[in-house]
């Protein structure tokens, strides 16, 4: 009779422990819930900064050419007074009989029938202009397609022979917009000089027609 007693009474004991046990465990749960919330809400975790992109050509100079109809951003190192020649700042001089100027150049040239590059440049149409030099054979000529500011250039940089124009210069950008082709060339400036520079200028390039 007493050992059931005893035992009872452990029975008794062992469940208070455990009921204390579960209450201590369940406030400690919610305070540890508590703590995490209120940290979380007023310590919020630090986010990761966004790198800003530097917009190197936003204080370029601008210009409007009407006659061709676009607009273009340009660096200091050119000048222009025409908005379709930017002559290198302090590198023009002359020759014997013509101008020898550095420069970059930009051509706009008809497209009626809304061709594709490739076949624009083998057309009588570019052929009779008279003032561009294109490549006789086709492996001469290697067209390189590249996006630039979300509009597609045609690169031939890496062409053995580059469309050109006299006296000294050569073609190395072409893009199409309606039935117009945009061509961008370099009057002797080496493209692997300036090929950074020239395509943040076209990367610039709004057309108003």
């Amino acid at each position: 009779m007493k050992n059931q007693k005893k035992f009872k009474a452990l029975l008794f004991f062992l469940g208070v422990l455990v009921l204390a046990g579960g209450v201590f465990l369940f406030l400690n749960f919610k305070k540890t819930r508590l703590a995490t919330n209120l940290s979380s809400s007023y310590f919020p975790a630090p986010s990761t900064p966004t790198p800003s992109v530097i917009d190197i050509t936003a204080n370029w100079q601008s210009c409007t050419n009407e006659e061709f109809g676009f607009f273009i951003r340009y660096p200091d190192i050119f000048s222009t007074g025409e908005c379709q020649v930017f002559r290198l700042v302090g590198k023009e001089s002359f020759a014997e009989q013509a101008p020898y100027i550095e420069a970059v150049f930009i051509f706009r040239e008809e497209n009626p029938q809304q061709l594709s590059i490739s076949e624009w440049l083998k057309s009588q149409e570019a052929e009779q202009k008279g003032e561009i030099l294109f490549p006789v054979t086709d492996s001469a000529l290697k067209i390189k397609e590249k996006l630039i500011s979300g509009r597609t250039w045609f690169s031939f940089e890496e062409s053995e022979n580059p469309p050109g124009f006299p006296p000294d210069g050569e073609i190395y950008w072409a893009t199409l917009f309606k039935d117009k082709v945009f061509l961008v060339g370099l009057d002797n400036l080496k493209f692997e000089d300036y090929q950074e520079i020239v395509e943040k200028m076209i990367s610039t390039i709004n057309f108003l027609i």
